[in-house]
């Protein structure tokens, strides 16, 4: 059987950003090499929805560029499509992480290493 996970709030989204939020499905499932049995949380709907976002912010006049945070090539089609319009689309991945068809289709590419996400984290102010 497998169970719906929502998150309860949204966090606040910058202007002129779009938040896209997937559903979590359990799924139970075996590690191939013990055998062993636990549920494993996936991510259901959220690339469609992305990919989507794409393809309508890439046909909107003005559109100055789009951003994606992602190493999946799934969205290649979706890149492509938005640079042939003239839509500049930048990748953003995880350090290590490469996706050779989404990059080659992409105006540019940069790592997100665990320094730039580390001086992101808001600090608690003291006193």
């Amino acid at each position: 059987a497998s169970r719906r996970v929502e998150m309860s709030v949204p966090p606040p989204v910058p202007k002129g950003m779009t938040l896209r939020i997937g559903r979590l499905v359990m799924r139970w499932g075996a590690c191939p090499s013990c055998g062993h049995v636990e549920e494993n949380y996936v991510e259901k709907g959220l690339d469609v929805q992305i990919a989507m976002s794409i393809v309508e912010h890439a046909s909107m006049p003005g559109c100055a560029g789009i951003w994606l945070l992602s190493a999946d090539s799934d969205f290649a089609p979706a890149v492509e499509y938005a640079v042939r319009r003239g839509v500049p689309v930048h990748i953003a991945m995880p350090a290590g992480r490469r996706a050779p068809e989404l990059e080659r289709v992409a105006t540019s590419r940069c790592e997100i290493t665990q320094d730039m996400l580390d001086k992101c984290q808001v600090r608690k102010r003291r006193g």
